[in-house]
């Protein structure tokens, strides 16, 4: 099957999968926890490599603008840039602009030394999306340990690993990709270290949820702090122990030391652009933007898209028998606190995007195994083990969605709209690396007039500064006074349009793809 969806690198990757989830499973049925879960890990990691390499190229609208900034902050690590030149007229906008704040570093940063040590290529910067999505399968595991029992820690492990969703973040496909990633693992590392607050009382453990939480703010802000949610309840529910807010303090403490050094440095550095970023951002609970629209079911509706073969009907209540079987009243608590803040505030919010309650995919895949347990405690206990060993890797499989993938990373199937993007980002590639053959490599170049996305992959590429926008004579002027040699690629435009002082480099010479320029 696999050598009729996947080229041959891809297919070494499946291959492996299968085995090692059938080494797993066997190890797991023989009582060897420990090595089935380090098999299973393993198995996750090689999944999330397959996925690292379905793209040749940087996907849009998000992955090409994180990468592109992760390049620069190679050399500027705590100066965040798009372009390295300054502003032009009018590039303010998280698309255009100079210093980029439109996402916290963290992610970044791991992505900038990706790069360092491999290199600046599409498939570098996605490592580390694989190596947090891997890390979040043991997490699974204990997670749903300590919410039910080992079985059902297995079962979330297991669909941990086989995720469609979590596939196309590490592939940087879906919208957000490896900013989401990094910040869905990252929240619900937190969580698992406030369960294991509550499961021994080690304060250790409030230090770890606090540095994840700082983590995932520093990855996506606001909901990086949801972990201080359902333990708050808790602390007021059981009067304000003194020993439960001192660990609280603790973890707040710890988050608000490492995520607040980073937001008094851009305050103090870039206040104009921080006050205009942030009000953006509050414009997302009252605003549409972008053509991200959708009722208040949209978010129900996307566990049908991303968990497949599950729908709403089956996530939802298993999510309830979850918290039934919950065992002890926190546990409770943190279901149903976090479940009803991240909808709530979400289903409030009028922009609407797939990854925003995502975050609650592990409690999601928790209670889905939770169901498949309990539905198998009817078959009686001699003949109850092997159906659920089966049938938890068989729904894996299903989860993984193969066809999906391969309709979404081919151009071999009939060509729909997710093809032809691709054949167009496939056939740009030659045109790039021609563009880079024909500027200069000795002195600062800025290339305007580039097709849109297709100019942000060429500065990911080359370091060079590179606008989609048509020149006007302020914006070549100025490039010129900042010591930049200017060229514009025509595109189809007459050739009288371009200002003085641009070298053209003229349709004869080079023609990109048709992918539409914005407002086309």
């Amino acid at each position: 099957m696999f050598d009729l969806l996947f080229p041959e690198k891809q297919q070494v990757f499946l291959v492996c999968s299968v085995i090692g989830t059938i080494a797993a499973t066997f190890f797991q049925q023989k009582g060897k926890t420990g090595w089935a879960l380090v098999v299973l890990t393993l198995v996750a990691f090689l999944v999330r490599l397959f996925a690292v390499h379905l793209d040749p190229f940087l996907n849009a609208w998000d992955e090409c603008f994180h990468a592109t900034v992760a390049r620069r902050m190679v050399m500027h690590p705590f100066t965040p840039m798009l372009h390295a030149a300054p502003e032009l007229q009018g590039t303010w906008s998280w698309t255009e602009t100079h210093m980029w704040l439109h996402k916290p570093p963290f992610f970044l940063w791991q992505m900038a030394a990706c790069i360092q040590l491999f290199g600046a290529e599409p498939w570098v910067v996605r490592l580390p999306s694989a190596f947090w999505l891997t890390a979040l399968v043991p997490v699974g595991y204990r997670i749903g340990t300590l919410l039910a029992n080992a079985q059902v820690g297995w079962g979330t492990a297991v669909f941990l690993t086989c995720s469609y969703y979590l596939e196309e973040l590490t592939a940087g496909a879906i919208n957000t990709d490896h900013n989401d990633a990094v910040f869905i693992a990252t929240v619900v590392c937190s969580w698992w270290a406030l369960l294991e607050l509550w499961n021994d009382g080690r304060w250790c453990w409030a230090v770890w949820a606090g540095v994840f939480a700082a983590c995932a703010v520093l990855t996506k802000w606001y909901v990086g702090l949801s972990v201080f949610l359902p333990w708050g309840v808790v602390v007021a529910m059981n009067g304000f122990r003194r020993k439960e807010v001192r660990d609280l303090s603790i973890g707040v403490g710890a988050a608000g030391i490492l995520a607040g050094a980073w937001i008094v440095s851009i305050v103090s550095r870039f206040p104009k652009k921080v006050a205009y970023e942030w009000a953006i951002k509050a414009e997302h609970l009252s605003q549409v933007m972008g053509g991200h629209t959708g009722t208040w079911a949209y978010h129900f509706d996307v566990i049908r898209e991303v968990l497949p073969p599950f729908s709403p009907w089956y996530v939802l209540p298993a999510y309830a028998w979850l918290v039934w079987k919950a065992g002890k009243k926190e546990h409770r608590v943190f279901l149903i606190v976090l479940f009803m803040a991240v909808h709530l505030a979400f289903g409030y919010a009028r922009n609407k995007m797939v990854s925003y309650t995502m975050v609650l995919l592990p409690l999601y895949m928790a209670a889905l195994a939770q169901a498949i347990v309990g539905l198998a405690g009817l078959i009686p206990a001699r003949y109850r083990s092997w159906p659920i060993a089966v049938a938890v890797p068989m729904l894996g499989l299903w989860m993984l969605d193969l066809p999906r993938l391969h309709h979404r990373h081919t151009v071999s199937a009939p060509s729909f709209a997710d093809q032809r993007w691709r054949r167009q980002q496939l056939d740009a590639l030659q045109p790039l690396a021609r563009l880079k053959e024909l500027v200069p490599a000795d002195r600062p170049v800025a290339v305007l007039h580039v097709p849109a996305v297709h100019h942000i992959q060429f500065m990911f590429n080359t370091g060079y500064e590179a606008w989609d926008r048509m020149p006007d004579r302020a914006d070549v002027e100025q490039l010129i006074r900042e010591g930049y040699a200017v060229y514009a690629v025509q595109d189809g435009v007459p050739l009288d349009s371009f200002p003085s002082g641009v070298m053209l480099i003229p349709d004869s010479v080079l023609r990109f793809p048709n992918v539409g320029r914005p407002g086309s």
